[in-house]
């Protein structure tokens, strides 16, 4: 995922995988909150992008937006600009990660 297609409020999938060889994919659920939200961010020259879990999301609101008192119930999730191509996926994409594991040919294969 290339940041410029990020947008806030909208939905994403985080892939992991459980095995190094890249065959055991988990997918989450994740909105896009924003980038270097929190107050440790200040350094602008390291981007830091956040996203919410979609349980939190679907009680309280947008993380930026929910008050103090719901705040420690929001599970946020930083990616770094060099995690994030790999790590944070459409809908489409992972549906088509998915299909290559099938076939045999590896997650990222073109």
């Amino acid at each position: 995922m290339h940041p410029s297609r990020l947008e806030i409020g909208s939905y994403y999938y985080r892939l992991t995988f459980v095995d190094p060889k890249l065959w055991v994919p988990g997918l989450k659920p994740v909105i896009y909150v924003g980038e270097n939200i929190l107050e440790d961010d200040v350094d602008e020259k390291e981007v830091t992008y956040y996203f919410q879990d979609s349980v939190s999301f679907s009680r309280f609101g947008l993380a930026p937006e929910v008050g103090r008192e719901n705040s420690a119930e929001c599970l946020i999730i930083s990616e770094s600009p060099d995690s994030l191509p790999k790590s944070i996926v459409t809908l489409d994409e992972a549906v088509m990660l998915f299909k290559n594991i099938l076939e045999g040919k590896g997650p990222f294969a073109e």
